[in-house]
């Protein structure tokens, strides 16, 4: 069974390829405390992402209410518009189904 490190890893490298293939060039904010960010530029939108992620047939969990006020704290100070990412994965660390995204404007 992979650990939560390296489904975490996974899951932001799937969510990495998706943009990258939608035309967004990607970096990745790592944290010292709290989650990884993904920033993704576009020709027509800027997004800062959080990535949750499960093994199939757990779901992942939506942000708590505190990383969704700080990302959305964060994404407003650069301009961003803030996104959750979930994804679910099999035991072989690939994509069940599709990335399952959620805006966090108001």
């Amino acid at each position: 069974m992979p650990t939560n490190a390296e489904i975490d890893q996974a899951a932001e490298a799937i969510v990495n390829q998706w943009l990258f293939e939608k035309g967004y060039r990607t970096s990745v904010t790592m944290q010292l405390y709290g989650p990884t960010n993904i920033e993704a530029r576009g020709t027509a939108k800027y997004l800062l992402i959080q990535v949750k992620s499960a093994i199939y047939p757990s779901e992942p969990g939506p942000l708590s209410s505190d990383e969704t006020k700080n990302l959305k704290s964060l994404a407003e100070k650069i301009g961003y518009e803030p996104r959750e990412a979930m994804v679910q994965l099999d035991e072989q660390l690939q994509l069940v189904g599709k990335i399952k995204w959620r805006p966090l404007m108001e």
